[in-house]
């Protein structure tokens, strides 16, 4: 992940056991520099976490490219994304968060749409929507004591 980013993208990885490379942001904007990322690349990288901070788009074709030949995943960090696209090599506007495996945007009060707290999970891949469902329906659980609305 780059090293430009907000604690909460690095902890939500850290308290699950993973052990967080930094990578240089870009020097005109702050997102992952995309040149350095393969790079830092090893046989224990599990995924790639490009940040698009305030919503500036990271290059998604470069990284899908290098997640694909490494067979690693992509986690879009999309938290100040919404409404915001990347412009691919063909010039098509794609709106941020549907290119990584994974993708999560912030519902928090200084991000685009507020509710208070809380976020979203984007699944682009269909290999994670059962352990995604399986995951929040625990979390839910443990957090309001019902499945009422499942």
């Amino acid at each position: 992940m780059p090293s430009y980013t907000f604690v909460s993208t690095a902890n939500a990885f850290v308290l699950r056991g993973a052990t967080i490379v930094f990578c240089d942001s870009r020097s005109d904007h702050p997102g992952i520099d995309e040149s350095k990322i393969e790079a830092l690349i090893t046989p224990k990288t599990k995924a790639i976490v490009p940040v698009h901070y305030a919503g500036v788009a990271c290059d998604m074709d470069v990284i899908m490219d290098i997640a694909k030949r490494h067979n690693i995943f992509v986690v879009e960090d999309a938290a100040q994304a919404i409404d915001n696209y990347y412009i691919d090599s063909d010039k098509n506007l794609i709106p941020i968060g549907t290119q990584g495996h994974l993708s999560t945007f912030s519902f928090h009060e200084s991000k685009n749409i507020i509710c208070g707290e809380g976020g979203m999970l984007v699944i682009n891949d269909e290999r994670f929507i059962n352990r995604s469902e399986m995951y929040l329906r625990k979390l839910f659980f443990h957090s309001f004591g019902v499945l009422g609305f499942w």
